[in-house]
């Protein structure tokens, strides 16, 4: 897990990373001790990553079905 103390930095850096894919400002915070979590939305492909910590950290990016043009 990410202790209470690194998660803005790990935060930061998903959320930094994420933006220079289309992922917009994170939508969602809890921030309790021991208990972390960040997600933001790709309006434009509809694409969606959670980030989170508690036991066990997790990064999920979930996104809609795109058909080739």
């Amino acid at each position: 897990a990410i202790t209470d103390a690194d998660w803005p930095h790990a935060k930061q850096i998903i959320t930094t990373i994420a933006g220079q894919y289309g992922f917009t400002v994170p939508t969602m915070q809890i921030d309790r001790p021991g208990d972390h979590v960040t997600t933001a939305v790709d309006p434009t492909l509809g694409a969606q990553y959670n980030f989170g910590t508690q036991i066990y950290t997790s990064f999920q990016v979930t996104t809609g079905c795109h058909r080739p043009s």
